[in-house]
């Protein structure tokens, strides 16, 4: 039977393999999260600026929230935001409003 010279090596490896393996994992969940959080809006800021604006033959809520909104925040918000606003129960406008 050989010996190993270096009985503790293998177990070192081991422990430094599991250990990379917690942070990669660490790290990817942190990055999905993120991603997660992003795309619920949780980085949309709240202090919104209100213009007015009248409806013309054409307009969607959803082409007005892009045209008038940045292109980072999640126009789904911007059109709740645009519904609650103008107590609108659906996202059906039309011109003159």
């Amino acid at each position: 039977m050989v010996r190993n010279p270096r009985p503790g090596i293998p177990r070192l490896v081991k422990i430094v393999t599991l250990i990379s393996m917690v942070l990669v994992i660490g790290i990817v969940g942190i990055g999905v999260a993120m991603r997660i959080t992003g795309a619920t809006g949780s980085t949309y800021n709240t202090e919104l600026r209100t213009i007015k604006v009248t409806v013309m033959p054409g307009d969607t809520l959803w082409a007005l929230a892009r045209k008038y909104s940045c292109p980072e925040y999640d126009l789904r918000f911007i059109v709740d935001d645009i519904m609650k606003t103008n107590n609108l129960s659906n996202t059906t406008i039309m011109p003159g409003q």
